[in-house]
């Protein structure tokens, strides 16, 4: 009986994780298609970032000062 009530609290705790992690996801592309107008949304639902180096990212910084 211990082991079932056990086993239904981790199952119960990974659902919850689960759920938590969607809206996360949910909500972040509901921010960026309400907020950005440019944005690639097709681009960003595959799950990856290109990979930058560092004066690469320097220089995206500089672009977008003038707009924060």
């Amino acid at each position: 009986m211990f082991v079932v009530c056990a086993t239904r609290i981790m199952d119960r705790a990974c659902d919850m994780a689960r759920s938590a992690l969607c809206f996360g996801v949910h909500r972040s592309f509901m921010i960026a298609h309400s907020h950005y107008e440019n944005i690639d949304l097709a681009t960003m639902s595959q799950g990856f970032t290109p990979v930058y180096s560092y004066a690469e990212l320097e220089d995206i910084e500089k672009e977008v000062a003038p707009l924060a």
